[in-house]
């Protein structure tokens, strides 16, 4: 399967590289792994010594993810790439990387209902904890994922929910261990070894059981 081909328009503002350095290892697994081909400046200046070629890959390009902020608002450049992308009809993903007066530009209008984040705020915005930033990026760029891989698209936050039941079973699995290392030891005199042995065996299921608990996750696929 040929590599899916992503790419990033942004502003060469200090504040919005910054901001995309902290997105782009979210892809760097799958690019690593052959799944995709992240382009962006970088890339290109390092193919042509130019990146004003990155319009030649736009078209070229399975999803165009444009990083909407004040600065690329105001970059002739990144708006003739992004028109390119809209004209080549292509999937395109915006993200708003700062609060900026976006909606005033017509063009960017079609994004305002897939926009990410999805809680309307720019990635700056809700960035005030310190503890979100990777779970921000971790959303956006599984979100730009599953537009490229239709078969991750019911991956989605996992809700919370009651940890009764994993107690209770890891509490059984315990009771059992219990009684099955007394019975061991006590009843058919296996020895002290066998008999923790059995009991850790238990314990380890228990633990198992309780790994939802102990180690949550945000995301699951439906």
């Amino acid at each position: 399967m040929a590599a899916k081909k992503i790419c990033f328009v942004y502003a060469t503002e200090a504040e919005d590289m910054a901001l995309y350095k902290d997105l782009s290892p979210h892809f760097a697994l799958y690019a690593r792994k052959g799944l995709l081909e992240v382009i962006d400046r970088d890339a290109v200046f390092k193919r042509h010594a130019d990146p004003k070629k990155l319009a030649d890959y736009i078209n070229d390009s399975d999803i165009t993810i444009p990083l909407i902020s004040i600065h690329l608002l105001n970059d002739p450049e990144c708006l003739d790439w992004l028109q390119k992308a809209i004209q080549s009809q292509k999937k395109i993903q915006a993200v708003l990387l700062q609060p900026c007066d976006w909606k005033s530009e017509d063009q960017f209008k079609v994004f305002e209902s897939s926009m990410l984040p999805a809680n309307g705020e720019s990635v700056l915005e809700s960035l005030d904890d310190p503890g979100e930033k990777e779970k921000i990026f971790s959303l956006i760029a599984l979100r730009v994922k599953s537009l490229v891989f239709p078969e991750l698209s019911g991956i989605h936050l996992k809700k919370g929910g009651s940890n009764l039941f994993y107690y209770i079973l890891a509490a059984l699995l315990l009771t059992m261990g219990g009684i099955s290392a007394a019975l061991l030891y006590v009843s058919w005199k296996m020895g002290i070894g066998m008999a923790l042995f059995a009991f850790l065996m238990f314990a380890c299921a228990a633990l198992f059981a309780l790994k939802n608990v102990l180690f949550p996750t945000q995301i699951k696929i439906a």
